[in-house]
């Protein structure tokens, strides 16, 4: 029997591309994010030989590539390429960012543990790709050590990650232990032929647990604010989209492969998460005056809109989610991108430094605003960063002067509580 290497040549390419970064040259740190783009690159270009070349199946049960896999992988290559381009700025002639060579690696390795995700097929693949992922963005969390921000953002991370880590193989051992098996398949046809007992339905709520810190959902989502806040932009960029997607993927993947015989189960408690966590997301954010707290309480929100969808327990969900992933890396990472290339300029992160910066240079908001509203699909993203922008400048429409006040409503109250 030969080894099927077309199966991982996504992988494989990304393995070989974190041996190339560990090999660079440290004196040339300038020029490495084009090294770690051209990684990218090359990974799209062996994703894009896969699927013209019909490349599919499942390795040992255990790892599968299909149409649900290539499609997510290619929204995780995007916005690994994405995030490295706003690494240029932090790695360029001020050298924000140290040891260039070592954070491209990290983000690769947090790449591959997300292209993992998108292909798991079983409970022990699930766990080491969700480590994966997690470890390395410990540390690009914490990397910039100048920063005490982002010391105890990395530190905060690092206690939380490991509490849901601990939630997460728990509840794997439950499961495996009930149904004798670590693949999806087999554990899908265990659970259908006995009732779901106390050790299972703990196992199942352990395992979400887990996978809800990984796309803070409530009450999973201490985390984020300082976390958001603390972490080098291009991490928090990352962190926004790419790990809440493989999240996500990681969710779809385990309840619609494992646990759909427990669907009337686990969908009541979706549904709850779901509504909890959007009202809380955009509640929370009322009161924020950080833009990077502020897309941290997004993020919280938009993790409700997730979970709504894949409650359903049909392909109409999971259709859903994959449209509106789409959409969420492209208008969140514009934003993300905007915030980079304004951090310099306005010389902070707080709101009120974004004052007036309809009256600035538009070369650096324009290409965002104007490429991501051609496509329908992101729209929407006009629209909230329309409102964002009524927020930040003066306010003239009668719509933004209610929003206003009822941001300075809020904040009176809280100083007339404090």
């Amino acid at each position: 029997m030969t080894f099927p290497w077309a199966l991982f040549a996504v992988e494989l390419g990304v393995c070989a591309w974190i041996l190339l970064l560990l090999a660079a040259p440290a004196e040339r740190t300038s020029s490495l994010w084009l090294v770690a783009l051209a990684g990218v690159i090359v990974a799209l270009g062996l994703l894009s030989w896969q699927r013209a070349e019909s490349v599919s199946g499942i390795f040992q049960q255990v790892f599968a590539v299909d149409g649900f896999s290539g499609y997510f992988k290619g929204l995780f290559l995007l916005t690994a390429g994405v995030v490295i381009v706003m690494t240029r700025e932090f790695s360029g002639p001020s050298a924000r960012l140290q040891h260039a060579g070592a954070f491209y690696m990290l983000l690769f390795t947090a790449l591959l543990g997300t292209l993992v995700l998108a292909s798991t097929n079983d409970l022990l693949l699930l766990f080491l790709g969700v480590e994966l992922l997690t470890f390395s963005l410990y540390i690009m969390t914490a990397y910039l050590k100048s920063d005490a921000r982002s010391i105890e953002a990395g530190m905060k991370y690092l206690i939380m990650g490991s509490v849901s880590s601990g939630f997460l193989v728990y509840g794997l051992a439950l499961l495996y232990g009930v149904t004798g098996s670590m693949t999806f398949a087999a554990i899908r046809d265990a659970l259908a032929t006995q009732p779901p007992t106390l050790a299972v339905q703990a196992g199942v709520l352990l395992v979400l647990a887990g996978l809800g810190f990984k796309i803070a959902a409530v009450p999973f989502h201490w985390w984020v604010p300082d976390v958001y806040e603390g972490a080098p932009t291009p991490v928090v960029a990352f962190l926004s989209v790419g790990s809440k997607m493989a999240g996500i993927v990681a969710l779809t993947r385990v309840l619609y492969g494992a646990f759909l015989p427990l669907q009337p189960f686990w969908a009541p408690v979706l549904s709850v998460l779901s509504a909890v966590t959007m009202c809380y997301g955009n509640l929370a954010a009322l009161p924020q005056t950080n833009i990077k707290r502020l897309l941290g309480y997004s993020s919280i929100g938009h993790a409700g809109y997730l979970l709504m969808a894949i409650s359903t327990g049909s392909a109409g969900g999971i259709q859903a989610v994959a449209y509106y992933l789409l959409a969420y890396l492209f208008s969140n990472l514009a934003v993300f991108l905007v915030v980079v290339a304004a951090s310099e300029g306005v010389g902070g992160e707080a709101l009120d430094d974004y004052k007036g910066w309809r009256s600035g240079p538009a070369s650096w908001r324009r290409p965002c605003s104007s490429g991501c509203c051609r496509w329908p699909a992101c729209r929407r993203w006009r629209d909230s960063w329309e409102s964002c922008s009524c927020c930040c400048a003066p306010s003239r429409a009668s719509g933004c002067g209610s929003w206003q006040s009822a941001r300075s409503t809020w904040r009176s109250r809280s100083t007339t509580t404090s």
